[in-house]
């Protein structure tokens, strides 16, 4: 589900890190848990896509630049 390039490149290598290396977490939230507070934080918008390119996660400012809710575009 993660690891593969998000909307921005430097975002994908935080996210492969991430998921990628749960050794150096020490305690922290798990991976999923990580990237969703990345997410909230960033303000520009940002959806998360699968492989096959329909719509996994999306932050709330891609939530209020396209007027949908995640729920509405999880899935497309």
């Amino acid at each position: 589900m993660f690891g593969q390039p998000i909307a921005h490149p430097a975002l994908g290598l935080i996210a492969r890190r991430i998921v990628q290396h749960p050794q150096r977490r020490c305690g922290r939230a798990n991976p999923a848990e990580q990237l969703q507070r990345i997410l909230d934080a960033i303000t520009q918008g940002v959806v998360v896509h699968a492989a096959d390119g329909t719509i996994e996660q999306a932050n709330p400012a891609a939530e209020r630049i396209l007027g949908l809710t995640e729920e509405q575009m999880r899935g497309r």
